[in-house]
């Protein structure tokens, strides 16, 4: 490869692509450590910025998006407020969200990553990693089998969170 990116960048324009795997919400706190808890020999972390990004199969799919503009998802949420916020970020990024089941069984899987100065202190994580239910599976692959033809390439993003057996 000569380094220029440009014309496999290009080839993704105008493809439709569809996307299914371990949906996932990532919430970055960033901030500053300068001290030790008195209550415990613990670092504070002084938070000075929260974001939340897509995460797992929807990271992929973000990055699918800002080179073709079109790109579909399959996966399940739960029917929590990171479903809510992470729908929001998918559609604020142009991604359709309409195969997107949610499964009132588990959460949403959400990662809060606290961070200072970009290095990761700790990860707390939101999920269940059981394998989803007979009747959730099924509905996917119904969605999967009036679909894929219409799609110029499936993508499998699979994070071990149970949507891939």
């Amino acid at each position: 490869m000569d380094g220029n990116h440009e014309p496999y960048v290009n080839s993704f324009k105008d493809k439709r692509i569809l996307v299914i795997g371990d949906l996932m919400l990532d919430k970055h706190i960033d901030g500053t450590v300068s001290r030790v808890s008195p209550e415990a020999p613990v670092r504070v972390l002084h938070v000075k910025d929260e974001r939340f990004v897509p995460g797992g199969a929807c990271n992929v799919a973000v990055n699918l998006a800002s080179m073709s503009g079109n790109v579909s998802l399959i996966g399940t949420v739960g029917d929590d407020a990171s479903k809510n916020k992470l729908l929001e970020e998918l559609k604020r990024r142009s991604i359709d969200t309409s195969n997107i089941i949610t499964d009132k069984t588990r959460p949403t899987t959400l990662k809060v990553k606290l961070l200072a100065k970009d290095h990761h202190l700790l990860r707390l994580d939101h999920e269940i990693r059981r394998p989803i239910s007979k009747d959730i599976a099924a509905k996917i692959i119904k969605t999967l089998e009036g679909s894929t033809s219409k799609y110029d390439a499936v993508i499998v993003s699979d994070y071990n969170k149970g949507l891939i057996d």
